[in-house]
């Protein structure tokens, strides 16, 4: 991994030489820079390294290779939360139950007759033991991608809501009057959905003590 040029971190002109975002003094600005991973510098400015952060193109073309691995695996639909929790407590049985099944299914075939299939629950029992591991891969790639998505969304969440706090300390003044409306719609999506406004919510009514009772 290439190492970046410190002295182009606290740039002044306002433009990044590492191709990041900027706020003009070089100083508390969030930069792409090939040579850190999401760390502050001495000036306090934040990078991310730009050489792992992919291009729409090559995260669509991820998404469809994902999706292109699973393919062959002829996997069915994703389960509903319910069915999910009663298959899951249905199949909590021991692997060693299922193995000790299959065993005597296979070597005594005129004794379990019709209510076992050998062949069946061995080639299922296969299935399991095959996909195992590509679920635990599955699920730490899942864990892997999510934890980044988290990581960078904290670096450029920080950033906004500082430029937020300072869009609200000049909107009042003359020069703040190109960002007003802007600040407003930031504003109104930091509320929540449903919300109501605390000044008119109706404070409860105190209690009669109980001496007073009627």
């Amino acid at each position: 991994m290439p190492h970046s040029n410190p002295n182009t971190h606290g740039n002044t002109n306002g433009n990044s030489n590492h191709n990041g975002i900027t706020n003009g003094n070089g100083s508390g600005s969030l930069h792409l820079d090939e040579g850190s991973n999401a760390a502050p510098n001495a000036n306090g400015a934040v990078r991310v390294a730009s050489d792992r952060t992919p291009s729409p193109q090559a995260a669509a073309a991820a998404v469809r290779g994902l999706r292109g691995a699973v393919l062959p695996l002829q996997l069915e639909p994703a389960l509903g939360v319910a069915n999910r929790q009663v298959l899951a407590m249905e199949g909590g049985v021991p692997d060693q139950l299922v193995e000790v099944a299959i065993e005597v299914a296979s070597e005594n075939p005129a004794l379990v007759g019709d209510h076992v299939d050998a062949r069946a629950l061995t080639e299922a029992y296969g299935y399991v033991v095959a996909m195992r591991p590509v679920a635990s891969a599955a699920r730490a790639v899942a864990r892997q991608v999510d934890d980044e998505v988290i990581r960078r969304k904290a670096v450029i969440a920080g950033e906004a809501l500082r430029l937020y706090k300072y869009l609200r300390a000049i909107a009042g003044t003359p020069r703040g009057a190109p960002i007003r409306e802007p600040l407003d719609r930031m504003t109104k999506s930091m509320r929540k959905p449903g919300g109501k406004n605390k000044k008119n919510k109706k404070a409860p009514e105190p209690a009669a003590p109980e001496g007073d009772v009627k």
